[in-house]
């Protein structure tokens, strides 16, 4: 996950960035189960320093939406693990 719009790439300055905690919420469609994960990201995290988050949902076809506890859009998709 990254944040924010550098212009001139990772090196460069980031506009609208601000430290935010990134919300994942899941629900296994298979299996029923459904959790929570939370991750603090700094302002200075760019595409070149990524932080990754590791959701324990079990096989299946897996709903995952992304928010912050900033004001934001939450993003929706279905993924299948295997």
């Amino acid at each position: 996950m990254t944040q924010g719009f550098s212009p001139l790439g990772d090196y460069a300055p980031t506009f609208l960035a601000c430290d935010v905690t990134a919300i994942v919420d899941w629900h296994n469609l298979d299996t029923g189960q459904r959790g929570s994960l939370t991750r603090y990201i700094p302002a200075g995290n760019v595409s070149s320093r990524p932080v990754f988050m590791q959701v324990g949902t079990g096989p299946g076809r897996v709903e995952l939406t992304v928010r912050t506890d900033r004001p934001s859009i939450p993003v929706t998709t279905e993924v299948f693990v295997p």
